[in-house]
């Protein structure tokens, strides 16, 4: 009895041992784990803020361009504007160049005629 006692206690020494060298193993896998889950963790806020920065900076970009089509667009229509201005005046000029010729040539006629009265 004492021996069949001594080698249930070795069996049970043997399988304690074992026992414990499996949770010894699952806690350094578990220690593991949770040293890669508190560096994927700093990962994802750092990412966060990132993400957070630029969706930022997209937004304050928006604002820009918003800013830039509107002036491009006043631009173009002050653009027009002179077009349309120097158009105008451009015809004024021919009719006032016509209207200068025209008084040339009566000025003359009456300088003609002036002559030919004083003669």
């Amino acid at each position: 009895l004492v021996d069949n006692v001594t080698t249930q206690d070795v069996k049970i020494s043997r399988l304690s041992t074992h026992f414990f060298g499996h949770v010894n193993s699952a806690q350094s896998e578990i220690d593991n784990l949770t040293g890669t889950l508190l560096d994927q963790q700093s990962i994802i806020e750092s990412q966060a803020s990132t993400i957070s920065a630029l969706n930022t900076t997209a937004q304050q970009q928006q604002g820009r361009i918003e800013l830039l089509e509107f002036n491009l667009d006043d631009q173009q229509h002050t653009t027009q504007q002179q077009q349309a201005t120097i158009e105008s005046q451009a015809t004024t000029i021919i009719a006032l160049s016509t209207t200068a010729q025209q008084q040339q040539q009566h000025i003359e006629q009456l300088e003609s005629s002036l002559d030919a009265f004083n003669a």
